[in-house]
């Protein structure tokens, strides 16, 4: 089982997926990618704002959200949207439940954002973290669809994960802000994209973009006041819930850690031999049943 915090994950490829989904989910990443394919303007924009992103080893354009894979000559003489949705009709971008970080407005001269805020989504908490991709082939005028070896990491999951304030915090580890710039962010719902000074709200999933903190916050509560997050309703999330599930009470702490993290389920689920604590990956010597007053 993968921890659900991402400082600790060990699988280069789970790393790579996360890091490839977050950098293509900005639409000035994926039109650069096409500087070296061979593709006309007009099939080139349609694959751009379709999601898709250009992969040069394998000559395939690939969507960022749900990994369907399109070789180019099929994206030369095809509607690349018409393929993405007969082909992967439940991909998030194209239900419009993962927004591609594209058109850019601006709120005030130093603070723009993206797109607008999602405030109702249901979460499938049970959701899978990673998504096999898959490939369109064409023979004798017959379209197919190929499942492959290689994944992606499940947008979903990507919000879930980054709704636990560890993962938040780990996400501004490398910028150059101050702590207490950092602090505020996480503190208000905000994980660091990786690119330039997006960031985004893992709850209502606003993007935004300022060179002041502050503004973000501003931002954040005009455009998108019912929050779940600003509305206090997750703030249980993270400190009642089983950082595993993210559904049921945590129940069970670790000793020597003192981490209380999880439920009585997940508990049962992750019990090995040598134990860690999901959170810090101490080995558990001990486990205390907790009941919550």
């Amino acid at each position: 089982m993968i921890s659900p915090v991402i400082e600790n994950w060990t699988c280069p490829e789970t790393i790579a997926a996360l890091k490839k989904y977050l950098q293509m989910k900005h639409f000035i990443n994926r039109l650069q990618s096409f500087k070296k394919a061979t593709l006309g303007d007009d099939a080139r924009r349609e694959a751009q704002s379709s999601g898709f992103y250009y992969v040069e080893e394998t000559k395939v354009v690939a969507c960022f959200s749900c990994g369907l894979q399109i070789p180019l000559e099929l994206v030369e003489k095809n509607k690349t949207n018409e393929l993405h949705a007969n082909f992967s009709p439940d991909c998030p971008f194209i239900c419009w439940r993962d927004s591609s970080l594209c058109t850019a407005y601006y709120y005030s001269d130093a603070c723009k954002y993206y797109g607008n805020p999602k405030e109702n989504l249901q979460l499938n908490y049970s959701a899978p973290l990673t998504l096999r991709s898959s490939r369109i082939g064409k023979h004798a005028d017959i379209y197919s669809q190929e499942f492959l070896e290689s994944f992606v990491i499940n947008p979903e999951k990507v919000y879930q994960l980054f709704q636990m304030q560890i993962n938040r915090r780990y996400s501004f580890k490398d910028t150059p802000l101050p702590e207490r710039a950092k602090n505020l962010l996480v503190e208000s719902g905000f994980f660091y994209t990786g690119f330039q000074r997006t960031i985004q709200c893992a709850f209502c999933r606003l993007a935004t973009d300022s060179r002041r903190p502050t503004a973000h916050i501003k931002l954040h509560r005009e455009l998108s006041p019912n929050c779940p997050f600003l509305n206090n309703e997750k703030y249980d999330i993270e400190r009642n819930f089983c950082v595993v599930c993210l559904v049921q009470p945590v129940k069970i702490l670790y000793v020597p850690c003192h981490h209380l993290s999880v439920c009585t389920s997940c508990d049962e689920i992750m019990k090995t031999e040598n134990q860690c604590c999901p959170i810090c990956r101490v080995q558990i010597n001990e486990k205390i049943t907790c009941i919550s007053p």
